[in-house]
């Protein structure tokens, strides 16, 4: 029987699009028990997409399957409504905003949020442990609805100018990655709101710079993983004349890179290292203030193994 009208929240039970089937809705649609199985896809273009509220999870997307909202299309999540994301939910939509929710959305253990544009907002979800935010179309402008509790939080993208995060990423419960692509532009934690970044796993760099401090700001990072740097164009920076201490509790693994003290103005910056330390990088100090590293190992021998160097910029 071939269907005259597509499936909506009014004309159906349930929709349910197969694995291995990638559905492209031109049209505005709403819809509520709406599964995306694994190895499916349903990508909104120039359109809107209305979730109601029905029984049970109105937004199912299984492990290996995608929804994308793209071109300039919008997503209002309707009261009560629910979206559990253990696929993919990627937006590329330039539209303000792309999402509208009074409802919930769970971004589950082996589920992505993937940001794939400039500026923008975030949405708030539910980030599970597993969960992973990954900021891939970052260029001149970083995205707001970064107040959350993230769980992973990844940035792979290439910059064409430092961005500021103005103090609002506070808190990733699994692992910090950064990735910009670019030896002149950073990701800038703040400018000048003060801040205190909590990481319970790694932190890690690769071929990226972290800026953690542009303006007169003070801040604290707690790493209760390893920092990490891969990557000769890596930098973990502070650029502005901003007092900052970073609680290192696990091992600083410098494959490559440059650690700055102080690019910009004259501050202090306090290190406190409780592992061990592999230097394989630049340690450096451009412009003036106080800068302390402090080893607090508890116990046995703390080692500094060496094969970088040490620099004034």
């Amino acid at each position: 029987i071939t269907a005259t009208s597509a499936p909506t929240a009014a004309n159906s039970v349930g929709i349910t699009i197969l694995a291995g089937h990638s559905i492209t809705s031109s049209a505005s649609v709403s819809a509520d028990q709406l599964t995306i199985q694994t190895g499916g896809s349903l990508e909104m273009t120039n359109n809107a997409l209305t979730i109601s509220n029905g029984t049970g999870t109105d937004v199912t997307v299984e492990t290996g399957a995608t929804l994308l909202l793209s071109g300039t299309s919008t997503m209002t999540v309707n009261a009560s409504a629910a979206i559990q994301v253990d696929g993919l939910y990627k937006v590329s939509s330039t539209a303000a905003p792309v999402v509208t929710a009074s409802g919930t959305t769970t971004i589950g253990a082996t589920g992505t949020y993937e940001h794939a544009r400039d500026a923008g907002i975030i949405p708030t979800c539910t980030w599970a442990t597993g969960s992973t935010c990954l900021i891939t179309g970052t260029g001149n402008n970083a995205p707001t609805g970064l107040a959350q509790s993230f769980d992973h939080f990844t940035v792979n993208t290439t910059l064409t100018n430092s961005v500021n995060c103005s103090g609002l990423l506070q808190t990733v419960n699994g692992k910090l990655k950064i990735t910009t692509n670019d030896a002149s532009f950073g990701w800038r934690l703040t400018g000048t709101t003060n801040y205190t970044l909590n990481v319970a796993d790694s932190l890690i760099i690769t071929n990226g710079i972290l800026d953690i401090a542009s303006g007169g700001a003070t801040g604290t990072i707690n790493a209760n993983g390893p920092i990490i740097m891969n990557g000769s164009s890596s930098q973990l920076t502070k650029t502005g004349a901003a007092a900052m201490v970073i609680n290192c509790n696990s091992n600083l693994v410098q494959n490559a890179g440059v650690i700055e003290f102080n690019a910009g103005g004259s501050s202090n910056t306090t290190w406190n290292i409780k592992g061990d330390v592999v230097q394989g990088g630049t340690i450096q100090r451009t412009n003036g203030g106080t800068h302390t590293l402090n080893f607090n190992k508890a116990s046995g021998t703390q080692t500094w193994t060496q094969t970088g160097s040490f620099g004034t910029g």
